[in-house]
């Protein structure tokens, strides 16, 4: 495909890997404002060169129905919030519209041919720094203040970061091909490690559940089946080696996730959660875009003051009302739904998507629960970009199962 002498047919691909790379670096928002400039005109001459029937940016109904999402529902609630404009106001709506152009620029790369292949085996090369710098921060002291993204106050970002494009998209492919087999594995252990000395918990839980998932997914379900029901046993014995310490008490540990007595982090997420309702029964369209800083800063619920509710559900309840958690719970319906039918339909994919296909929409659901997505635009874009991989539909050329 060329524009005016322009070969444009890996140039989103480069975008948004270039992207990746950037929002380790300074001044996050100058980045971001440059790429959302440098993403739309590509977009828009691919739509302008493409004229002909089934060309142009293609995007599936459940795509176009998220991109309606990010940029409809939030203008409609500056109108139906008693206090729609804020201090934030200007920052939260560009970050839904850049996030858009991300996401579709994500479904155009991905949906190309080998265009996942190539960008999760780029993903694992930039990743795999940040995963070096995580463990040198804790074990070795070093610090890097004019990294915006892996600063150490960070590191729940990092953590999501790292776990999305060094761990999930490795896991999904480094058992599909011998390309890239070593890169992946070096990435996964980097990035388990990464996370541990984030004592991001779950995180952590993640991570090991996306390897779970990578080894459990076999090319027959009476394969999935036996290797599930192996990884249920062995789970089943590491929780009862767990609780039997006393790791249930230290905040630090995967086991405390499970601790609502003592745990003072648990604890104050259903604080949040309570605080959501209280607000959404009191403002049913929300409070408005970038008033949820304010609210989880000050609240009557909550003992520690945080701008986050550390759940995205509660932080777009609080801020856009019905319509914001309509939209939450659909895309978490689709994303569990999608899992679920690639787990129990005939097996069609490759295996690699499959995995794919299975990993993923469930490691998104899970940062969206145990965190915010929305209330920080880098960690929205890198969401939705690994989101994209999932609307794509990667079209990679391999064989069918039934001639491997």
């Amino acid at each position: 495909m060329k524009a005016q002498g322009m070969d444009l047919t890996g140039l989103p691909l480069n975008l948004v890997t270039c992207y990746l790379l950037s929002i380790q670096l300074p001044y996050p928002y100058l980045w971001a404002v440059i790429f959302a400039f440098l993403m739309s005109v590509v977009m828009l001459l691919i739509a302008r060169s493409s004229p002909e029937k089934g060309g142009g940016v293609r995007l599936g109904t459940a795509a176009m129905l998220v991109l309606t999402g990010m940029c409809l529902i939030p203008t409609t609630t500056l109108f139906l919030s008693p206090h729609g404009f804020g201090v934030r106001l200007f920052s939260e709506l560009f970050q839904y519209f850049f996030v858009a152009i991300v996401f579709m620029t994500g479904v155009y790369a991905f949906g190309r041919p080998d265009g996942f292949s190539r960008f999760a085996y780029r993903a694992a090369w930039i990743t795999i720094p940040l995963s070096i710098y995580g463990i040198g921060r804790v074990v070795l002291g070093w610090e890097l203040d004019w990294s915006s993204f892996v600063a150490p106050t960070e590191n729940n970002y990092a953590s999501i970061y790292i776990l999305l494009f060094g761990v999930a998209l490795p896991a999904s492919q480094m058992f599909s091909g011998k390309r890239g087999r070593i890169l992946y594995t070096v990435s996964i252990m980097l990035g388990v490690a990464a996370i541990n000395y984030h004592s991001s918990r779950a995180a952590m839980v993640a991570a090991l559940a996306c390897l779970a998932m990578g080894v459990a997914i076999g090319r027959t379900r009476l394969v999935t089946a036996i290797r599930i029901l192996m990884l249920l046993a062995a789970g089943l014995a590491g929780a009862v080696y767990l609780f039997r310490g006393e790791d249930l008490y230290n905040p630090d540990s995967v086991a405390s996730l499970v601790n609502f007595d003592s745990n003072f982090s648990n604890v104050q997420r259903l604080q949040y959660l309570r605080a959501a309702g209280y607000s959404l029964v009191n403002f049913p369209f929300g409070q408005g875009i970038g008033t949820a800083s304010a609210y989880f800063t000050h609240n009557v619920f909550i003992e520690m003051e945080s701008p986050t509710p550390h759940n995205t559900a509660a932080l777009l309840a609080t801020e856009m009302g019905v319509l914001g958690l309509v939209s939450y719970v659909l895309l978490a319906l689709y994303l569990l739904g999608r899992a679920l039918a690639t787990l129990l339909r005939r097996y069609r994919q490759p295996v690699g998507h499959r995995r794919l296909f299975i990993i993923l929409p469930l490691i998104l659901l899970m940062v969206s629960i145990y965190d915010a997505v929305f209330f920080n635009g880098g960690l929205t874009a890198i969401y939705f970009l690994a989101a994209a991989t999932v609307f794509a539909t990667p079209c990679e050329s391999v064989r069918p199962l039934s001639q491997a």
